[in-house]
């Protein structure tokens, strides 16, 4: 059997590592964007309410 292509192997590694922490970042962007609008609007509800 071949030995796997080491560079190969750590170059998916990283795309996978990255593709990992931009997911991350995605979902607590939105979370934090929908928390801030939540509060703005709250904020707003209280200032014009």
């Amino acid at each position: 059997m071949q030995r796997p292509n080491k560079r190969l192997v750590k170059a998916i590694e990283m795309k996978i590592v990255y593709m990992i922490i931009a997911l991350i970042v995605l979902i607590w962007a939105l979370l934090f964007f929908r928390g801030l609008r939540a509060a703005m609007l709250g904020i707003l509800d209280k200032v014009f309410g």
